[in-house]
């Protein structure tokens, strides 16, 4: 049986700022980079935290927003892929390193 290194996220988003957010998620990914993991896993709603009466209004395009664009950067700095996935009610992505197979 193979393992796997899982490096779960968990963090206490800052409502509505996606900067502060995007860089704690960073931080925690460079601090830890040593542990070389199989997969990152981050939260639901990491990003902008939990707002439902803006929360049309922090929600992003999957390909172009803000938080794609940082997450893709992180990978690529980190030699990991990003996946995006679309579901008719769930977005969700994954964090894989590179020499992770890939079905």
């Amino acid at each position: 049986m193979t393992k796997a290194r899982v490096f779960g996220i968990q963090i206490q988003p800052e409502i509505g700022d996606k900067k502060a957010n995007l860089d704690k998620v960073q931080k925690l990914i460079e601090e830890n980079a040593w542990f070389k993991p199989d997969l990152i896993v981050l939260p639901e709603v990491f990003n902008s935290g939990v707002d439902h009466k803006y929360l049309h209004m922090l929600s992003e395009k999957i390909t172009a927003g803000v938080t794609a664009l940082h997450c893709l950067l992180t990978a690529a700095i980190w030699g990991f892929h990003f996946r995006f996935a679309k579901g008719k009610q769930f977005h969700f992505s994954l964090i894989l390193p590179k020499n992770m197979k890939q079905t």
